[in-house]
């Protein structure tokens, strides 16, 4: 319960006034919004994702496993190796480098509709 509640609390500071969280939904209409929270696209959020990330990547370093994991252990190694570079080197410096622009691509993908406004931060 402490989790669902905590985890509602973060949706309506991080997901802005215009995104209310329906708790009891669909006992109830009730909404809880916060004035003073942010959007989804502003700085704070996407600095919370790239941290995470680079928490997921330096835990595939340092601990040999991944979030890939969840798609078998196969995937899971191939990130973890990639990471530490323990691939050949002339693979491993181009699967880096697919790894880098894979996650640049899913970042602009989820930010792209979101209207998030670059050029104000």
């Amino acid at each position: 319960m402490v989790a669902a509640a905590i985890h509602n609390f973060f949706d309506i500071v991080a997901g802005g006034p215009t995104w209310p969280v329906y708790p009891l939904w669909p006992l109830s209409d009730l909404a809880w919004t916060a004035s003073w929270s942010w959007t989804i696209g502003e700085w704070p959020n996407v600095a919370i994702l790239f941290a995470c990330l680079a928490g997921m990547l330096l835990y595939a370093k340092f601990a040999a496993r991944s979030p890939l994991e969840c798609f078998g252990e196969r995937a899971d190694a191939w990130l973890a190796r990639t990471v530490r570079g323990g691939a050949p080197q002339a693979r491993g410096g181009m699967l880096r480098w697919l790894i880098w622009a894979a996650i640049l691509i899913v970042v602009i993908a989820v930010l792209a509709p979101l209207g998030s406004d670059m050029a104000a931060w």
